[in-house]
């Protein structure tokens, strides 16, 4: 963090399942959403960014286990 033109997501999964990731603004919109698999153990994945306005933001990972956010600022 800060990012241009690509997020990393790096997360544990508990089981094999699809994980849901949004991309909200400060006001709660949500700018980008992407879904990518999980599986057991270590993951890792990119949410492309290279057309959202620079600013910050929250990524929401979403399984069926919980949600997770982490802040994400984006700069040009």
């Amino acid at each position: 963090n800060p990012a241009s033109n690509e997020v990393k997501i790096i997360a544990d999964g508990i089981t094999d399942e699809n994980a849901a990731v949004q991309l909200v603004d400060l006001s709660g919109k949500v700018i980008l959403q992407q879904t990518f698999p999980m599986h057991k153990g270590n993951n890792s994945s990119t949410l492309n960014v290279h057309s959202v306005d620079a600013g910050f933001y929250f990524m929401q990972l979403k399984t069926k286990d919980g949600m997770k956010f982490q802040k994400v600022v984006i700069q040009r």
